[in-house]
């Protein structure tokens, strides 16, 4: 079953930040899975513990900082994804602590079966209103099979583009493999 993704708490969740900041259109362009016009890459991202670094790194709207483990094996499901160089420092300016690859998911689906998924104030579209098109958690998510057959990483549509899914296949190697980073819920199919 392919997995809801959310974002990690308590130790895997920690104080970062681009280098140089981004603008607003930047930071929004980078969230939707693509560069602002006349945007350069960003190439550093620093962290206030260097000791903690988990193998995912993001903001709960996105945009997803992976370890080579994990961008390896996204490559190897699929190649839809754009994979651009970042440098992890401490935010004092140490030399690189680690090298990570920033993911640009420009891949949507219309996947969810609103009128069996459990939002935080109900089930369907009107419970989807009612709560801002936020999902339970923990809570009832299911998805259309056909809709997500052979896709690996993804985003909703329309008000759920900030919620990100993942296949069965990219969310087992992450538990299998103890990568920390994203809390997993698996989605049921229909």
């Amino acid at each position: 079953m392919p997995y809801v993704i959310k974002s990690a708490l308590g130790r895997d969740s920690i104080s970062k930040e681009f280098d140089p900041s981004l603008s607003i259109d930047e930071d929004r362009a980078i969230a939707a899975g693509c560069l602002a016009e006349g945007q350069s890459s960003p190439r550093v991202l620093r962290v206030r513990d260097p000791n903690n670094i988990p193998d995912i790194i993001g903001w709960s709207t996105g945009p997803w900082i992976v370890s080579p483990q994990i961008r390896d094996e996204l490559a190897r499901l699929e190649d839809r994804h754009e994979f651009l160089d970042i440098d992890i420092l401490k935010k004092n300016g140490s030399p690189s602590l680690r090298h990570y690859f920033l993911i640009l998911t420009t891949q949507s689906l219309e996947a969810i079966v609103y009128n069996e998924t459990e939002f935080t104030d109900g089930f369907g579209v009107t419970g989807a209103e009612a709560s801002y098109y936020t999902l339970k958690d923990p809570g009832k998510c299911v998805l259309n099979a056909k809709i997500i057959a052979g896709h690996h990483l993804w985003r909703g549509v329309g008000k759920m583009f900030y919620q990100y899914f993942c296949s069965d296949e990219l969310g087992d190697f992450i538990l299998k493999n103890k990568l920390r980073g994203w809390r997993l819920r698996h989605c049921d199919l229909t």
